[in-house]
Parts: structure tokens; sequence; C-alpha cells
């Protein structure tokens, strides 16, 4: 699908997690998304529209033995679900303030939420940036039963994305 001209400048963004478990906070990071159906008209961030499409089996938390449990039927299940989404519908200026209106596929569950999101302009194109909070069983990614009892099942997901302008 056309992006209009836009890509994700990969190595000046990041879409990661952090969540709080009982022996160690957790980070992790995925290493592959893309834009799919991306609209957006120079300078006015409210015309902003489309999807990020994660590839869920990218997912590094640095710890390969956790990496490879998260691809598992009990959280991520890449081998049904290889990706999650994150559609934007649409952009609220709010006195100056920008909030996201979205769409978060993980597996087969959807979510939305109302996500506020700092926006740049770079020399390129600009970047967005913010996180938002999703409880992990609403989207089935139960871990198994000692995963239960050690994970919280607030994630905080964040983004920091350098979208540039393809010449």
């Amino acid at each position: 699908q056309s992006n209009h001209g836009w890509s994700i400048n990969r190595m000046q963004s990041a879409v990661e997690f952090q969540v709080d478990a009982k022996m160690e906070n957790v980070t992790g990071r995925f290493g592959q998304y893309a834009l799919s159906g991306f609209e957006y008209t120079p300078g006015d961030y409210t015309s902003l529209r489309g999807k990020l499409i994660i590839d869920t089996s990218t997912v590094r938390t640095g710890k390969a033995a956790r990496d490879e449990h998260m691809l598992q039927d009990d959280f991520f299940y890449v081998e049904r679900y290889p990706q999650a989404s994150v559609t934007v519908h649409g952009v609220q200026d709010e006195m100056g303030e920008y909030v996201a209106l979205i769409t978060l596929q993980i597996r087969d569950k959807t979510q939305e939420y109302a996500v506020p999101v700092r926006f740049m302009e770079t020399d390129d194109g600009f970047a967005a940036s913010g996180k938002f909070l999703v409880n992990r069983t609403d989207f089935d990614l139960t871990g198994n039963i000692l995963a239960n009892s050690i994970v919280d099942d607030y994630v905080v997901l964040r983004f920091n994305l350098s979208l540039v302008r393809e010449n």
C-alpha cells in the first residue's frame, strides 16, 4: 500500500515496551516495523492517517530464553499472529497538544486508545513520540502461571518514530 513518499528511519526510531516484574523490570523492543497506507500533509499533523505494522517475531528483551517464550502461544503466538498493528484514525489538536486516536491490534484482539503525541519537524520530515498504558490480558497475552505471578498486567508501550520524505 502506498505511503505517499514517506518511510521510517529505523536508525532514529524505536517501538518499545516496559513491564514491571518482581525480579526485574523488563524492557523490550521490536526490530522490524513498517508503514502501511500512510498519509500526511506536511505541517498539518491532524492530517496524519495510516498503520504501523510490527513484526512480533523480532521482539528482543535482552534474554534469549524470554524472547523465545514471548513467541509462543501464551504471548504473541507468532505462528498464528505474526504481526501486531497500530492504526491511526486521526489526530486531534487540543490547543497545541496533539492526541492520536488509534486502534492497537495484538493477536486477534483490538483496543482503542487516545494517545498524547509529541511532534517535531526535522530536516527531512518529522518525528512523533509518545507512550500509553495497555493491559496485556486484553490481548490474551496471558503468559503461563509462573509469568502471571511475577509480571504486571499493565505494560507501557513507547514509540519514537522518525519519518522521512523519500525523494
